[in-house]
């Protein structure tokens, strides 16, 4: 278990009770082999990267930036790097969604029609 509070790791997890983020290293594969085990009707797993793209997260920074303007196309671009490249965000950070027995009351694999979950990463 780790905190960060304002983008320094605090060792105390209980260190300013609301303040930190609290992360922790998780066995994302073993947790998707249970959920197939359990039989649920979709299971997608993907990196923060993958999952971003496929929601379209480049349009969206094209519709808010002008690229041919760097005063304010740079600092999204700087935050796309933080959130895409495997050095920072886009690797370390997992998608994981699933879904049992919503074909009850939705149509089936209603996975695939949310923004981000289209791509090829599903189990």
């Amino acid at each position: 278990l780790m905190a960060h509070h304002r983008h320094h790791a605090i060792q105390d997890p209980f260190h300013l009770p609301g303040l930190c983020d609290l992360t922790t290293h998780v066995e994302w594969s073993q947790i998707a082999r249970s959920a197939l085990e359990e039989k649920v009707d979709d299971v997608y797993l993907s990196n923060q990267a993958s999952y971003l793209l496929d929601a379209g997260i480049g349009d969206i920074a094209l519709e808010i930036g002008d690229p041919g303007n760097p005063e304010i196309f740079l600092p999204i671009s700087n935050s796309l790097q933080k959130l895409l490249s495997e050095a920072e965000m886009g690797e370390l950070f997992k998608v994981f969604a699933f879904s049992k027995k919503l074909s009850d009351v939705l149509p089936d694999h209603v996975l695939e029609d949310l923004p981000g979950l289209r791509g090829k990463n599903r189990l």
